[in-house]
């Protein structure tokens, strides 16, 4: 999400740091779910039907590049509430993925 939708990190609100544990400020989830939905539209204007999306690249790395911390149950209530909802109303049959990181932690996301 972009910075203006994060809690600040340690040094304040940046796309290239994120919040721990989490990074996406609680108030901003449905905002951030529509803004998911209006990307796949504005992909299939242009032809491109995508069949599915992940929530965040790697939830778990706090990286020098767009990052934002997700805990297993942060993602999963985002799903449930926000970005679930959207995308069934607006993009019927898309599917979502979770956990899209290295597989070592991977039974914690289960």
């Amino acid at each position: 999400p972009p910075a203006w939708m994060k809690y600040p990190a340690a040094d304040g609100q940046w796309m290239t740091e994120s919040a721990a544990p989490n990074g996406l400020d609680k108030k901003y989830m449905r905002v951030w779910a529509k803004y998911m939905s209006a990307f796949v539209y504005a992909y299939e204007q242009k032809g491109v039907k995508l069949w599915g999306v992940t929530v965040q690249n790697e939830p778990e790395a706090n990286v020098g590049w767009e990052a934002c911390l997700y805990t297993p149950h942060y993602m999963m209530e985002f799903v449930r509430d926000h970005l679930g909802p959207v995308l069934k109303s607006d993009h019927p049959g898309i599917v979502i993925m979770g956990f899209d990181h290295n597989k070592d932690h991977v039974h914690d996301w289960a």
